[in-house]
């Protein structure tokens, strides 16, 4: 009984949203600028790969996106990090009307988790999440992305600070 009240009203909410329909893209948390383009694209413009056996060298230090649809999209890019602290802020949005699942994880050579989190995200939703890790000596690290509308539409932005060292190809 309580999962259906909590169904119906979360329901509820949602067609109101849609129908107050959000005009442009929601504002990001104070100090942020979202970039544009499609999921997994870099700021230098190269497609990443979603094969975690050949990940995409990461050549800048900021990965933004739109999500859209309803297919699952994961993206897996490689760097290497250390000594020293590595930050990962995640920048998170969704428009009226819309669920997103994102996943945003490091791992180390071994698949092992160093960090990360997951969210869902609905309805008119804009978040912050940061994460950090030490690293005691220079190692390859790999983040993967992965974004799952369940309907609707939102966008993303990843900032790597700190130890990080990017690929120059």
């Amino acid at each position: 009984m309580n999962k259906t009240k909590l169904i119906v009203g979360m329901l509820v909410t949602l067609s109101m949203f849609a129908l107050s329909a959000c005009s442009g893209k929601l504002p990001y948390p104070s100090g942020t600028s979202m970039g544009e383009g499609t999921l997994g694209d870099v700021t230098n413009n190269t497609a990443p790969n979603n094969n975690p056996g050949n990940p995409y060298p990461l050549t800048s230090s900021v990965i933004s996106g739109d999500v859209s649809g309803t297919g699952k999209v994961e993206q897996y890019y490689v760097f290497n990090a250390g000594p020293g602290k590595v930050t990962m802020t995640v920048d998170m949005q969704t428009k009226s009307g819309t669920m997103i699942d994102y996943d945003f994880y490091i791992y180390d050579t071994k698949w092992n988790k160093l960090t990360g989190f997951f969210d869902v995200l609905g309805n008119s939703v804009t978040k912050r999440t940061v994460k950090e890790i030490n690293q005691k000596k220079e190692r390859k690290l790999f983040l993967k992305i992965v974004a799952k509308p369940s309907w609707g539409s939102g966008s993303f932005r990843v900032r790597l600070e700190g130890a990080v060292k990017l690929s120059k190809n």
